[in-house]
Order: C-alpha cells, then structure tokens, then sequence
C-alpha cells in the first residue's frame, strides 16, 4: 500500500520514540521529502524547510561527534540516501546553497568516521594549491580515470560510453572504476566500458578498495560519471582522490563539494547564466556534450500498438516527478484546443504517485470544464521493444517542462516521432 509523507512521518516518529539517540532515524525524520506536490507554494515551502532543515543536520553532527563516530557503512549510506538530491532537482529551485550544505554533512560524517582518510589522501596533494593551480604531469600520457555505478547498462552509461571509446590514445590514458555489485558479463554497455579501458576494475562498494587503487594509479583527471546518482558517489565526492577532478550527468546538478573543480556539461542545455546553478567550473561541451552511439530500430518489426486513428495521441514519457505543478494547465489547454487529444503517460515512478498526479490535474481539467477521464491513459512501465512500438505509433512526444528528457528524448527521435519541447530560458 502506499505510504503517504504523512504516514512516513509518523513511522519515524514512533521509531524516535523508542530509540531516541538514533542519529539515523532523527536525519531521515527531518529531511522527509515528498515526490509530488499540490502546487508551487508547497514546492517553496519544502524548499525552505529543507534549508533549515539542513543547517539543523550539520549542527546537530558536531554535537554529536561521538555518536556519528559509531556509525557503522550501513547506517552512513543509510543517511546519504536521506540527503539525495535527485528529485529535489526537478523542482526548479536554487539548488547551490542546500547542495554546498550537504556537501558539508557529508564531508563531517567522512571526518568523524574515518579520520584516517585525510592521513591516507592528503599527502598525496599537499605540495598544490589543487582547485587553483592543478598540474598534470607532461612525462606520460595524461591518465584520466571514469568513476561511477552506472558504467553499466544505464542511461548514463549510454551517454558517457563514447567518451571511453573515442579517446585520442596517442594523448590519453583511460582508467574505469565500475563500482557494481551485480556485474553481468552479457551487459553489451559494461563490456563496452571494460574493452575501451587501458585498466578496467570492478568494485563491489566505494569503501577503501576504490580510493587505494584511484590513488596508486596516480589518476591526473578524475570523473565522476554518475555525480549525483545514489549515495555511493556523493560519498567519494568529498574526497580529493586526483588534482583534477569532475563532475558528469547523473543528473545536471551541482555537487556542491569543494572537491569537485569543474561540471561537463552540455551547450545546447545549459543557459549562458547557467555558471550560477553550479558551485564547480561549468564547462559548456559541443552540442550535446556526449557521443551517443543512436541504436538500430527496425521499425517495420515492431507490433502496432493498435491505436485508433480518428485521435490526436500525445506521449509524455518521462517520470512524472519532473512534471510539477505550475505546468499542468498545458495538458489542458491542448484538449481544449484538440477536442480529440489523447495522452498516453507512463507510470513512473510508480502506480501510486501516478495516480496523485492524475488527480492533481483532476482539478486543472475541471477548471477547463473538461473531464479527464476522456483525456488520459495510464501504461504501465514495459520492456524496451514495447516501449519503441509505443512510440513509433503515437502523432506527438511530449517533453518535460524545466527539465528535459534524455534518453527517452533520443529513443523519440529514433522512431522519427516529433518532439515537442518548450524552451524556458534565452
């Protein structure tokens, strides 16, 4: 059954009752975030609770030094996955101030847990002013190594394999950290990374096994691949484990770390103010910053998804959590102005907050005068051939509002559909 941010509370809160020195239950109490919101004021007001809220964790830690300093690798990620940013990022805010103070937890529960890691990593760049003036040494091929989870079977792994595979060899050398328990040998994107890397190892945590080797390759360039996907990154981007060290797409968001010199990025995305979103170097890559090998689609062999032809089919693929409130009048308004307008969204992240966003835009619809129950279609998650039918037979691709498509957006353009996006900056 679904559990409500309300219900989630109250579980907490029981929880505290009962054990209340319980440093892990107290963050994941006051950083409880819901996944959809009722409109632009609740968006704001949890932004700025969260804020607070923040500020309160990072207090809250040195006074209770003691106490983090028994925490064991479960209950950390435990609270790094509490400090997640990801959905935050869909809302549109001012991420830089909360992103620099997460940064600051994260890098005070390393400090207090593990103060051997400063001892292990900060002689090595003790002779650098590293973030001003990062050397790479000329007597050898300057070593660039790709850190992340999702060199694998991912979307950014999709995004990031060009990289790895077009690198000038005569300049370059390629190192690849896969931090992934579930490696598969059949995985085509993972082998892709492994057969393209001068060195490829594979990690089943972050722990010390990773910076070890990170260190004794004496990585002049290190990229994290998948910033901000998942606690696991977040953890080691407190670390100075190379001279010069970036940020890429898990999602385009800053870290927040002092660590972090520079964020790839893409030009066609980012705005010209964009360098305010971010508290590293915004580098503004060619075109789409990444070289995406586009697959192969036989369209002709796909099964027809049977839809009827006397309806105008829009398609919103993207996870409905990236849709916020202040854009739902469009769907709306499209029907008024397309009385056989038919949308067909995917129910992501899952059923439960795809039918709170449906009855969020009950309301929208009704304001129109409009029903909409003639209007919408919930579809299930499917497998990638469905998915490429699905979208080979609909009129119109609907983008995301503030925060665009990716892969999905590629997959569209695969199966010549026409994508309708909105362009919110100049």
């Amino acid at each position: 059954f679904p559990v409500t941010i309300s219900r989630a509370h109250l579980i907490l809160e029981r929880g505290l009752e009962q054990c209340p020195g319980d440093l892990v239950l107290y963050i994941k109490q006051v950083l409880l975030k819901p996944l959809i919101y009722k409109n632009l004021e609740e968006i704001q007001a949890f932004h700025d609770r969260l804020t607070e809220n923040l500020q309160i964790v990072l207090d809250h830690l040195q006074t209770q030094r003691e106490t983090v300093s028994q925490l064991t690798s479960s209950q950390i990620y435990e609270i790094l996955d509490a400090l997640d940013l990801a959905y935050i990022a869909y809302q549109g805010m001012d991420l830089v101030p909360i992103a620099k103070t997460i940064a600051g937890i994260i890098s005070s529960i390393v400090d207090i847990t593990q103060p051997h890691l400063r001892e292990l990593i900060d002689p090595q760049f003790s002779l650098q002013t590293v973030q001003n003036h990062p050397t790479v040494s000329r007597d050898r091929k300057i070593r660039v190594g790709y850190l992340g989870t999702c060199l694998k079977d991912h979307s950014v792994g999709f995004l990031a394999r060009g990289w790895i595979q077009f690198h000038d060899r005569n300049r370059f050398e390629v190192f690849c950290y896969s931090i992934n328990p579930k490696h598969s040998p059949t995985d085509p994107i993972a082998a892709t990374f492994e057969h393209y890397s001068d060195r490829f190892y594979l990690f089943s945590s972050p722990g010390m096994e990773v910076i070890k080797q990170i260190l004794e390759d004496q990585i002049d360039i290190l990229v994290f691949i998948d910033l901000n996907v998942g606690s696991k990154m977040t953890y080691l981007s407190v670390l100075r484990l190379a001279p010069i060290q970036c940020g890429f797409w898990g999602n385009p968001m800053t870290s927040g770390s002092t660590k972090i010199d520079y964020f790839l990025s893409s030009q066609l995305m980012e705005s010209w103010q964009a360098q305010s979103h971010y508290s590293e170097k915004l580098v503004y890559l060619p075109d789409l910053a990444s070289c995406c090998l586009a697959e192969t689609i036989d369209l002709s062999s796909l099964d027809p998804w049977g839809i009827t032809s006397d309806s105008v089919t829009y398609l919103f693929t993207q996870t409905l959590l990236k849709h916020l409130p202040q854009y739902d009048y469009i769907f709306a308004a499209i029907a008024q102005r397309v009385p056989s307008a038919h949308f067909m969204i995917l129910a992501q992240p899952d059923e439960y907050l795809a039918q709170a966003f449906l009855d969020r835009l009950e309301g929208v619809f009704s304001d129109y005068n409009l029903e909409l129950k003639h209007y919408f279609q919930l579809l299930p998650v499917m497998p990638k051939p469905q998915f490429y039918a699905l979208q080979s037979s609909v009129d119109v691709v609907l983008d995301s509002l503030g925060w665009s498509g990716g892969i999905t957006t590629l997959d569209a353009i695969n199966c010549a559909v026409p994508i309708v996006p909105y362009r919110d900056w100049e």
